[in-house]
Parts: structure tokens; sequence; C-alpha cells
């Protein structure tokens, strides 16, 4: 069930991402792809990519990358932006209830995926603010029960 509901948020994202991420956008092109670490590659934009070695050899040789909520995101920046916003979605329901506790934990101690999360949070915001969405909207609860905002110091 975690598996099937992932896989509905993250091509839920797929669609909002080709409808409201534009050339310049918080989520688009060097704004997102400067949110890795330096010198990483996604697969596909790889020289070489698409044709380079299976899925399963480029993640077992690039173990040491941080900032991915799944292997999966490293293919492609849109598949990276999807694999953690399904996650970030899913991840207090998930395990019956329980919490995706592994992925939460990484949420905290892992500095790029945390970026990553509050980026794409901004971009919701900005979205909700540019079309007007109720305050009460349920998505934004549940994406900020994931990505509690940082406390000011």
């Amino acid at each position: 069930m975690d598996f099937l509901r992932r896989t509905i948020h993250h091509e839920v994202l797929h669609l909002m991402d080709r409808e409201f991420s534009k050339e310049g956008g918080l989520i688009h092109g060097s704004n997102w792809d400067s949110l890795n670490q330096e010198g990483f590659r996604y697969k596909i934009s790889s020289p070489g990519g698409a044709t380079g070695p299976s899925q399963l050899r480029f993640y077992k040789d690039n173990t040491k990358w941080q900032g991915f909520a799944e292997p999966y995101g490293m293919n492609i920046a849109t598949d990276d932006r999807a694999t953690l916003y399904a996650r970030l979605m899913t991840a207090h329901a998930a395990d019956e209830g329980r919490g995706d506790q592994p992925f939460l934990e990484k949420l905290k101690t892992d500095k790029i995926l945390k970026a990553k999360a509050d980026r794409l949070i901004e971009f919701f915001k900005m979205l909700k603010r540019d079309l007007a969405i109720s305050e009460t909207s349920r998505l934004y609860s549940q994406l900020e029960a994931a990505c509690p905002p940082q406390k000011e110091k």
C-alpha cells in the first residue's frame, strides 16, 4: 500500500511539474540542479547517460551522493523531485501509520535532501499564493508535517 501511495503522489508531481515548473522557476533547471553536491550528474543528463550503465549499476556506482529520497531520483531531475514529493506526502502514513522512519531520519540529517524539500515546499507556497488556494488545504498541512519549517534563531 505504501508503494502505491508513493507512486500516485510521484505521478501527480510529474503532472504539476510539467504544468507549473517553468524556465527560471524555483524547481526548474539550474535552480534545482544547483542543490546537488558539486560534481553530481543525473544519469539521463550525463554524457552517454541514456546508453550508459544500467540503472542498478548507476545507483551502485553513485551511493556516495547525498540528497536523494530514493536512488531512482538520480536518473533525472524530474524524478528526483517526484520521489522526494512522494516521500514527503506519505511519510507519516507509511508503515501502517508508524511512519517512514528511515526517510524522516534522513530528512533530518541530509542537508541536501532538506534543502530540496524546502525548495519543493517553497514552490508549493508560490502555487498556493498564485492560485489562491485555501489556507486549510490538506496538501500543505501534509507537506509541512513531513518537513516542518526551521525555527528562526
